[in-house]
């Protein structure tokens, strides 16, 4: 045990000496492409990563983890519940959809030790989307409200993206700094991944029991108040496809 304890101790020492750390804060616009385009809106995240530097003959390489959240939509909606006899309620349904990426990231900077150094990255792990659904109890004594206020739709799967990037030093924008710890970071990728289900957003509309052909029905289970009935009403729809966005991001790397 303590053979491996004395082992990890040093590796750390030494790959503390020989790298540099730096961190970035971003801001993200995942653009959706392809059949995701159809369904979903832009993405606004808030991004950070931790990198590893490596110096001397290496000094071109990073490598570090990058971590995300965002929202691609905020909606309500007023939607009419039809019942089998034919009364109906009205109730309020809040949607807010968010996605978070977790990636591995390995990049290489093309022009090392320049004010101005073009890079390539590359980046892999998991994108999770999940939707929470909030409907509000309708308050009509004669009609029905849901089981749960809150009922929430997710799923994950595998992503992967490629892309490039322009760091700037920011004293060569500001020319009274002499600091080489602050640079501007812009990069482009393309994120691509798995298969994954997820709540349709951008073309709300009034349901009642209606799916495109190339989707299906989310359903949330309500209670009738006169016949303490559980029925079920359609909220929203499934779609299913694969991840495909063009990530713009905007940063500020610090070297630590």
């Amino acid at each position: 045990m303590k053979k491996i304890v004395h082992f990890f101790f040093f590796a750390g020492i030494t790959i503390s000496s020989s790298a540099q750390f730096e961190t970035n804060f971003s801001y993200s616009m995942a653009i959706p492409l392809r059949e995701m385009g159809d369904n979903i809106n832009l993405t606004h995240s808030a991004v950070a990563d931790i990198r590893y530097h490596f110096k001397k003959s290496t000094n071109w390489l990073w490598i570090g983890t990058e971590y995300g959240i965002g929202v691609y939509a905020v909606k309500n909606q007023k939607q009419l519940y039809t019942f089998s006899n034919g009364s109906t309620t009205e109730a309020k349904v809040n949607f807010t959809s968010n996605v978070f990426n977790a990636h591995a990231i390995v990049g290489a900077d093309l022009m090392p030790g320049k004010p101005i150094t073009p890079y390539v990255v590359a980046k892999g792990g998991l994108s999770n989307f999940f939707t929470s659904v909030y409907i509000a109890d309708p308050n009509d004594p004669d009609g029905c409200k849901p089981l749960e206020n809150r009922n929430v739709f997710k799923d994950l799967t595998w992503s992967a993206a490629t892309g490039a990037g322009l760091k700037i030093a920011m004293n060569k924008i500001f020319k009274k700094s002499n600091s080489d710890h602050w640079w501007l970071d812009f990069s482009a990728n393309y994120l691509f991944g798995g298969t994954l289900s997820y709540l349709n957003v951008k073309h709300l509309q009034e349901f009642d029991d209606h799916t495109n052909p190339d989707s299906k029905g989310y359903n949330v289970s309500f209670v009738n108040l006169q016949t303490n009935q559980v029925h079920q009403h359609q909220v929203a729809e499934i779609f299913t496809s694969k991840v495909n966005q063009l990530d713009l991001k905007l940063g500020l790397l610090v070297r630590l």
